[in-house]
C-alpha cells in the first residue's frame, strides 16, 4: 500500500471560463453541442498529451480532466517540471482560444496526495481558492511555485514569463510564452518533424482579439458588466511591476 501521507506537489487548478453558459445556450443548438465537444476534445488531447511526450520531466505530471475542469499534478517539483507545466499552460491556451474559450487556473506547491484516480489535500484546496481570485482569464503563480520557478533565474527570463498585476497577483504570460513555444514548433514543422501538429501555424495574437471579441460580444456579457470587466482586463492587460 501507498505511503499514506502528504508528499510537496505542484498542482494546477484551472477553469475554462463560460462553460455554464454555453450548457444553457446549446439547447436544440448542435451547431453550439459540437463546438463545446471540438473543445473539450481538443483539451483532452493536450491533457493526454503529457503522459506520453518521450520525456521524464513530461512523464512525472499527471493530467486529470472532469467536464471543464481541469488539475495537473507533480510529485516533483524541480525547476525543469515547473518550466514545463507554465510551457504546457501557455500552448493549451493557445490551442483552445482557437475554440474561442479562455481559462483561469492557479499554481501552487504544497501538500498532496493521490493515488489512482483519487487526490485531495491542502494543495488543491489552496488552488481552487486562488484560482477565484484571479478574477478575469489568467493563471495565478502562488509565491510557492513562483519561488521555485525564479531560482537563479535571469531577471529577464523571469519577466518574459511572469507579470504581477496591481492587486499583487503575480500571474503567467501566456501569449508571450506561447508565442516563442509556437514559433519554435513552427521552425520545427518547417524543418520536417512529423510530430508538430498543423495547429502551431496559428496567428495567436488575431486569434486572441478575434476570441475576445466574440466574448464581449455575447449576450451575457453586454447584460453583465463584471463578465464585461473580465474580458476588458484580458484585452487591455496590466502594466507589468517588479518583483
Amino acid at each position: 500500500m501507498k505511503d499514506q501521507t502528504y508528499k510537496e506537489y505542484v498542482v494546477v487548478f484551472l477553469d475554462i471560463l463560460g462553460f455554464s453558459d454555453k450548457i444553457t445556450s446549446t439547447i436544440n443548438d448542435p451547431t453550439e453541442i459540437k463546438r463545446i465537444l471540438d473543445m473539450l476534445e481538443k483539451s483532452k488531447q493536450w491533457v493526454s498529451f503529457i503522459s506520453k511526450r518521450d520525456s521524464d520531466v513530461a512523464q512525472s505530471i499527471i493530467g486529470r480532466m472532469f467536464s471543464d475542469t481541469i488539475v495537473l499534478s507533480c510529485a516533483d517539483t524541480g525547476i525543469e517540471q515547473m518550466k514545463f507545466i507554465f510551457s504546457f499552460l501557455s500552448l493549451f491556451q493557445a490551442t483552445i482560444v482557437q475554440e474561442g474559450y479562455f481559462f483561469r487556473g492557479a499554481a501552487v506547491v504544497g501538500d498532496h496526495f493521490e493515488e489512482g484516480e483519487i487526490m485531495f489535500g491542502p494543495a488543491i484546496l489552496q488552488a481552487y481558492e486562488i484560482e477565484k481570485l484571479a478574477v478575469w482569464p489568467r493563471v495565478v503563480i502562488d509565491q510557492s511555485a513562483f519561488r521555485r520557478t525564479v531560482m537563479k533565474r535571469p531577471e529577464s527570463l523571469v519577466s518574459n514569463v511572469f507579470l504581477r498585476s496591481e492587486d499583487g497577483l503575480v500571474y503567467l504570460d501566456y501569449l508571450c510564452t506561447a508565442f516563442v513555444g509556437l514559433t519554435t514548433s513552427k521552425w520545427l514543422r518547417e524543418l520536417g518533424n512529423p510530430l508538430i501538429p498543423d495547429s502551431v501555424a496559428v496567428d495567436l495574437f488575431a486569434l486572441h482579439k478575434s476570441a475576445i471579441l466574440q466574448a464581449v460580444n455575447t449576450t451575457k456579457a453586454q447584460s453583465d458588466i463584471r463578465v464585461l470587466t473580465k474580458y476588458h482586463r484580458l484585452a487591455a492587460g496590466v502594466p507589468q511591476q517588479g518583483y
